[in-house]
Parts: structure tokens; sequence; C-alpha cells
């Protein structure tokens, strides 16, 4: 499961779908250009669910997890490869790795 989105700057995403799809069993999508990825999948990988995630830093990754959580099966990788800046809803990237990995320990503790 695929999470990515945040601030394209530019970035295109279609030939990123083209070259995955084929391993992708979702998408969780967040960010300000989270649509441009949302477009790519719809093009190029039409079979795979996606959802779409908003709002900024204070739990956002709680629910991008729970969101991967409910689309992966037992064996499955969920991937945070945003493919884009994290300005838009945090501080820098290191601060989304460290929400990302936040949440997937609070999940993890809740089991």
């Amino acid at each position: 499961v695929w999470i990515a989105g945040g601030m394209a700057k530019g970035a295109r995403f279609d030939e990123l779908v083209e070259h995955t799809r084929d391993r992708l069993r979702g998408a969780v999508l967040i960010g300000t250009d989270r649509e441009l990825v949302a477009e790519a999948l719809r093009r190029h990988a039409p079979d795979v669910p996606f959802v779409e995630v908003v709002g900024g830093e204070d739990g956002l990754m709680d629910r991008v997890v729970e969101a991967a959580r409910s689309m992966a099966r037992a064996g499955d990788t969920v991937l945070l490869a945003p493919a884009c800046a994290s300005f838009d809803q945090f501080r820098d990237y290191g601060a989304r790795g460290d929400a990302f990995a936040e949440a997937v320990r609070r999940l993890g503790a809740g089991r």
C-alpha cells in the first residue's frame, strides 16, 4: 500500500504509476497535490483503490496509517514514499517520517 502526496513541485506521476501498478494493493493520498497522484492512478491503474486523507500535521498520520492498514493484507508492505515535498502539511520531511513511525507504533500498541 503506497502512501503518496504532498506538494508535487512540478513532479509528474504517470510513469511512476505505470511502472508500479502491478505491485499496488492500494494507495493513501495526502497533501495539496494528492489529486495529481489520483489522476495518474485513474489513468494508469484504474483497478487500484485509493483514498484521500485531508488535514494538517496533527493526527493526520494516524488516519493515514489506519487507512493503509484497512487496505493491506497479511504480508503486504505499507510504504511511505510520497514523491512530493512535505511542507504543505509538516515542518519538514523528517517530521513527516517521524509522524508515520509514531502512528505505526501507536497502531501496533493498540492491538
